[in-house]
């Protein structure tokens, strides 16, 4: 079992409700296992100068505050469906809806995992999404299947999620019509100060930067799972993966020397991908649908590097 997996706090929404009962309370999570502390830093500490990227992009959005609608399960499920029908996947494919999940989506193995129930801002928002999950997470895992190719998660698992996230969170910006990543770079400075204080205080500090109660708290969540006693510093350093992994699959999407294509021959790290290149058991792998005019979508790579001030951090 990952790291990862072992994160969602079994007693997550009797704590919720303690603490909006009372926002000086510190929830005291319970697990199926422990993670040990270290663990939860195992992907990095934030840098000075993302931690600046990340508040320069969020001030060019005027409103930080959410106002997500609840979706029908049906629709995401028939929206899947047709997805995968324009993809061509032949494997069954099941999407499913967790009340405890801390994550919105999640993809795992041949599982869509979304939390129950679903909440999207606009339609454009779930086409983000499935961008995200289907057309980079899921297709990258089948792909790495079609190989025969297993993860090394133990030695490499932050250069993996650099680049899988990272890649994930420009494709889900293609369908957005503003192409701002807000979203990891909340994500970021959320790390940085879940590192700095517990829980109610980190809940606060976010609320001074603008998010509304629902953005917040789940923020704080993402940051303080694996924990058991938030009202203490610290946290899980995923998070950081999204903003550093979309500068660094920028600067690699941008080089007129690579194929984009290539980063769907399975679920490779982008420093191990040359040598991946050579030991490639199929090229009838599965490509997401925004390749069919891979000009068009260099264009708006470009456009999203542009908008989040990549040029000048790189």
């Amino acid at each position: 079992m990952s790291t990862i997996s072992m994160l969602s706090p079994l007693n997550l929404n009797e704590e919720k409700r303690k603490f909006f009962e009372d926002p000086t309370y510190n929830p005291q999570f319970t697990y199926t296992q422990t993670v040990e502390p270290q663990a939860l830093r195992k992907w990095g500490e934030p840098q000075s100068t993302v931690v600046e990227l990340a508040h320069k992009i969020l001030r060019q959005r005027p409103n930080l505050l959410t106002h997500r609608m609840p979706v029908e399960p049906r629709v995401l499920r028939q929206k899947g469906e047709v997805l995968f029908r324009q993809i061509g996947i032949t494997e069954h494919i099941e999407i499913l809806f967790d009340p405890q999940k801390v994550t919105r989506c999640s993809v795992k193995g041949t599982q869509i995992i979304f939390r129950d129930p679903p909440e999207f801002e606009s339609v454009q928002e779930i086409e983000a999404t499935f961008n995200h999950e289907v057309q980079t997470h899921l297709l990258r895992n089948l792909n790495q299947k079609k190989q025969g190719w297993k993860l090394d998660r133990e030695n490499h698992d932050h250069q993996i999620l650099r680049t899988e996230e990272g890649l994930a969170v420009l494709h889900s910006t293609l369908a957005l019509e503003e192409p701002l990543l807000w979203r990891p770079a909340a994500y970021y400075i959320a790390v940085w100060l879940g590192l700095q204080y517990g829980f109610s205080q980190m809940f606060a500090e976010l609320k001074s930067l603008g998010f509304d109660d629902s953005f917040a708290w789940r923020l704080c969540i993402r940051i303080k799972r694996g924990l058991t006693d938030t009202s203490q510093s610290g946290g899980n350093t995923k998070d950081l993966c999204y903003l550093e992994g979309a500068l660094q699959m920028w600067q690699w999407l941008t080089d007129p020397s690579h194929n984009p294509a290539d980063l769907y021959i399975g679920k490779v790290y982008i420093e191990e991908l040359e040598h991946k290149l050579k030991e490639v058991r199929t090229k009838h792998v599965y490509l997401p649908t925004f390749y069919s005019d891979l000009e068009a979508y260099k264009q708006q790579i470009a456009t999203i590097g542009k908008q989040n001030f990549f040029e000048e951090k790189l």
